[in-house]
């Protein structure tokens, strides 16, 4: 998943991945080895994330950039798993 600064200047911010269920938090893994990230203005930021499902069914999580306590943004994230026949 990608973010773009959408300012013209640098900001750091803080990504996190939260499941909806401990389940869903098992499947969805970040894989940033820094949180705290600074981005250059406009600049784009990858966000590594691992899909790894238990089971065949659906799995939904929140990635959040979070710049401070008025700004933030949420994105859902919902893995399905299907089996073909």
């Amino acid at each position: 998943m990608n973010f773009r600064n959408p300012f013209k200047e640098k900001i750091q911010v803080i990504v996190s991945i939260d499941g909806k269920t401990a389940l869903d938090n098992q499947v969805f893994k970040l894989i940033m080895k820094n949180k705290r990230v600074e981005i250059e203005p406009l600049g784009l930021l990858s966000i590594p994330i691992v899909f790894i499902p238990k089971h065949n069914e659906k799995y939904e999580t929140t990635l959040q950039v979070y710049m401070n306590e008025r700004m933030s943004w949420k994105f859902s994230i919902i893995g399905v798993v299907t089996t073909k026949c």
